[in-house]
């Protein structure tokens, strides 16, 4: 069976397409794109033609430490050999658990689940239940539960009353925060939820780090609880203490920041659904239903599964007691300036907003020609078989020879951008369709 006929299935069977709308064809250059993959290893995915890429999606995101690591496939291997799913907790659970708790320095208690958009869900839940108080304030994107996907246009058969007491706003708008915070909700806020995005040629610039120190201050002075949405950052950063002490996952130890909750899952089981809130004991203890029986709710039968945590295991051991982030940071490093280097010789308009760990490329022209630009060069990058999307995360698996792969099918792809700029006749390299935007969140300061 080849791709088409996948795809064709697919769009038979499946309500909607893929379960995960990200992974929808229509997200891509759709002439180019292969419309699934059978297998991976490292860095590397085949589709049903057998053709191969260099996957920089990386499944959105959970692909850190590359497809098939052997040390996260024996763990779940060995696990899956013992039990796949307990009637009762395992031994894997409280192991992991105090594994969290050893590298990431606000947590002293941890609650598992499999979706990251579970244990956002649950952190507003326990700031609600905490402090009292009503609003929630978000930056980011928070997964598909009603309190945030209210604030979007993806809210068909959510009760229109979410919206009220959950609001966006963008990331360094200091302004919308207080109107927001100050003036319509009148200090009645029960959380402030951030996702640090990739904005901007280094996310570790002072500004970025005052606003986050600013938003943990506010939320302080608000009595309302500041959470740290690491999905997507979790596993990709890190700090290491001078003093000896254990490695601290996550950005919020890069940024030297102490959240009061803090949510990780996407590559935590690099490919295997788990996810965790975790946060300071008095915090945590909420979720104890014996001495809090009105308590936020977070349980579910797959909520600990144990195949997942062997995995997340596994990975948290991988990066810390190997050189398997240092070695991030330095191929990162390199396909990043790596395209800095092209582009700037080039003369295209283009910027590389993000770091080692995750980067986005903003094409700096009207919107429509940056439109074509992006579906261009991902188009020409597709033909060179280079998986592309729109967030480029590289892999602890990188190596020097893959890095010199990616730069040069980018050096390709540059140069037949830059002539055909120069001619005007970018559109002619991508004829096709634009990709859609399957979600749509608010990016501008209006409320919904």
């Amino acid at each position: 069976m080849d791709n088409q006929d996948i795809l064709k299935r697919t769009e038979t069977y499946c309500a909607g397409g893929p379960a995960t709308l990200s992974k929808d064809v229509s997200r891509y250059p759709q002439e180019v794109t292969p419309t699934c993959f059978e297998s991976g290893n490292g860095e590397r995915v085949w589709d049903a033609s057998g053709a191969s890429y260099i996957d920089t999606v990386a499944a959105l995101g959970p692909i850190l430490l590359g497809h098939g690591h052997s040390r996260v496939q024996a763990a779940a291997r060995a696990q899956m050999n013992n039990i796949q799913c307990s009637s009762m907790t395992t031994p894997v659970e409280s192991r992991l658990a105090e594994l969290m708790v050893a590298h990431i320095p606000c947590a002293e208690q941890v609650r598992f689940a499999i979706n990251g958009a579970d244990v956002t869900q649950a952190a507003v839940r326990a700031a609600r239940y905490i402090t009292g108080k009503h609003a929630v304030l978000t930056c980011g994107y928070h997964g598909m539960h009603d309190w945030y996907i209210a604030t979007t246009k993806n809210n068909g058969g959510i009760l229109l009353h979410n919206e009220r007491y959950n609001r966006q706003f963008s990331w360094l708008n200091m302004t919308r925060v207080s109107d927001l915070a100050y003036t319509l909700h009148e200090g009645d806020v029960a959380a402030i939820i951030v996702e640090v995005p990739p904005f901007g040629p280094d996310i570790f610039h002072i500004a970025h780090v005052e606003f986050l120190k600013w938003l943990r201050a506010q939320a302080s002075k608000l009595g309302a609880m500041f959470i740290l949405d690491e999905i997507v950052t979790g596993m990709r950063y890190w700090n290491e203490p001078q003093d000896g002490s254990p490695i601290q996952l996550g950005a919020g130890p890069s940024f030297g920041i102490m959240p009061d909750m803090a949510c990780y899952s996407k590559a935590l089981g690099n490919g295997y659904p788990v996810s965790a809130l975790v946060g300071p004991r008095d915090i945590m203890e909420v979720f104890n239903i014996h001495k809090h029986p009105n308590g936020p709710f977070l349980s579910s039968t797959f909520g600990a599964w144990p195949v997942g945590l062997a995995a997340a295991e596994a990975v948290i051991k991988a990066l810390t007691d190997t050189t398997a982030l240092p070695h991030l940071r330095t191929m990162g490093n390199a396909v990043k300036s790596g395209f800095e280097v092209l582009f700037a010789d080039l003369g295209l308009p283009v910027k590389v907003h993000g770091d080692y760990a995750r980067m986005v490329l903003h094409w700096e022209e009207t919107e429509v020609a940056a439109n074509v630009m992006q579906e261009a060069w991902r188009a020409q990058m597709m033909m060179r078989k280079i998986f592309t999307g729109v967030p480029f995360f590289p892999m602890t698996c990188y190596s020097n020879e893959t890095v010199e792969e990616i730069l040069d099918a980018a050096n390709d792809t540059a140069k037949t951008l830059a002539t055909a700029r120069s001619l005007g006749s970018v559109t002619d390299l991508y004829p096709g369709q634009i990709s859609s935007q399957v979600f749509e969140r608010y990016d501008t300061e209006e409320d919904a």
